[in-house]
């Protein structure tokens, strides 16, 4: 069977058969401070904890988009990755500016790319939430000519993705962001839904017709916790203030009562 980890933040683990494959791995977690005010460095010794955690077998990685709680810490793993990398033209930028040139196989929507032989992902394009005072934060795509480290607006968005991610014939779709493109999701199905909570409130297609039109059976909340904070070894985790998680599972369960929706602690799994 495979195995799902949310590792927090939009963070998921894939593991099937001792391989392991990466969504918008993300381990600095640098703090709120950091973020307002200084150039972002990805931790070394977190990212080099978390490559021997998975025993360096880390066959393959995908970024939903680039701002730097989803992409921070790529350039870091990346070297430990022996398939391939993949996201938007914005992501090779990145890569490429930590000397990891042709690293990316560079999606702009739809395309399908085989992670290895049983696993495999489509790059969806998708719409981040309104989650700034009702904005879209850090727009735009990183800039090449920028010199690192950059601040947090230095990691624009890029191109938006949703993944849709299949292995051991299960389906799963990691909305990395509280929005949704509908015209792109059409035809478009799943077995496991993970879904970000923050800005839920502002996306009203996010709750109501996406879960409809893509139909899962396991919906998963994610994205909830406080990335700006470290995760601890316990249950207990830091979570981001003004969600209104009640008012989000009762909008799901209203809008789309025939799945389970499934609570995990960050670094707890599912099997499928």
């Amino acid at each position: 069977m495979a195995r799902i980890r949310w590792t927090g933040a939009a963070g998921l683990e894939l593991s099937l058969d001792g391989r392991t494959f990466l969504v918008d791995p993300y381990v600095t977690r640098p703090s709120k401070y950091s973020i307002l005010f200084k150039a972002l460095v990805s931790d070394k010794n977190a990212v080099q904890s978390f490559v021997q955690g998975r025993d360096g077998n880390i066959a393959g990685m995908v970024a939903g988009h680039t701002h730097f709680d989803h992409a921070l810490d790529i350039p870091g793993i990346a070297p430990f990755c022996r398939g391939p990398v993949v996201g938007s033209k914005s992501l090779e930028t990145l890569l490429a500016l930590h000397g990891l040139n042709h690293r990316v196989r560079v999606c702009r929507g739809e395309e399908t790319v085989a992670l290895d032989h049983d696993i495999s992902v489509t790059m969806i394009l998708s719409a981040h939430g309104r989650v700034m005072m009702g904005q879209v934060p850090y727009p735009g795509k990183i800039n090449g000519c920028t010199r690192l480290p950059m601040k947090a607006r230095g990691y624009g968005i890029g191109t938006m993705f949703m993944p849709k991610i299949v292995i051991n014939g299960t389906t799963i779709l990691h909305a990395g962001s509280a929005g949704v493109d509908l015209h792109a999701m059409d035809g478009h199905t799943c077995d496991v839904l993970f879904m970000c909570v923050p800005g839920w409130q502002r996306s009203p297609d996010y709750v109501t017709k996406f879960p409809r039109l893509v139909e899962p059976k396991i919906i998963v909340p994610f994205h909830y916790d406080d990335f700006t904070r470290a995760l601890g070894p316990g249950p207990n985790f830091p979570v981001l203030p003004f969600l209104d998680m009640d008012g989000f599972v009762r909008a799901l369960s209203k809008s789309f009562p025939k799945a389970d929706i499934l609570f995990l602690n960050p670094n707890g799994s599912l099997e499928v």
